[in-house]
């Protein structure tokens, strides 16, 4: 059996102290550290309101990109949503909604058109609906394809698309 003599012990108390202290410091530089950088808070996303209403949206032209809340209210007395699309190759909203005028019921958008998601439509007459995108930058078009109860055409056949520019 070995012996253990008081000046081996202290000669491992103390290098385990030293090597305690080292680590110590070294902990202590990398929290002075973060704590100068400030706190680390995940960015809120932008939120956009949207009021739907029969034909039309109230919603700003122009937002930032990225992450994005889009905030339905229903005003109307019909159903009503919002579906987000990208018009690419320089296409506008004049070129959409000529596309749009042209297209039989049920055939896909134009090659130029991508989908960016939307929200569900919530309950008329003041119901609300969100949704949080991560949203690029370019042209886009907000449109509601809900046919309409009178005639069964898409809203969007009746006004309700507008160009909103995310930069």
């Amino acid at each position: 059996m070995a012996r253990c003599t008081v000046p081996s012990i202290l000669g491992l108390v103390a290098a385990l102290t030293a090597c305690g202290h080292a680590n110590a410091s070294k902990r202590s530089a990398a929290t002075t550290a973060a704590e100068r950088a400030g706190p680390r808070v995940p960015s809120a996303p932008n939120v956009v309101a949207i009021t739907a209403r029969e034909y039309a949206f109230d919603a700003p032209d122009s937002i930032p990109a990225g992450l994005t809340t889009f905030h339905l209210v229903d005003a109307g007395q019909q159903l009503h949503h919002v579906q987000l699309l990208k018009l690419v190759d320089g296409k506008t909203v004049a070129d959409f909604t000529q596309a749009l005028a042209h297209m039989k019921p049920d055939a896909p958008l134009p090659s130029w058109v991508q989908d960016a998601g939307g929200v569900n439509a919530p309950r008329p007459g003041g119901g609300e609906a969100s949704a949080t995108l991560p949203i690029d930058a370019g042209q886009y078009v907000i449109v509601c394809f809900i046919p309409d109860a009178k005639d069964g055409k898409p809203h969007s056949a009746h006004g309700m698309v507008k160009q909103i520019t995310i930069s």
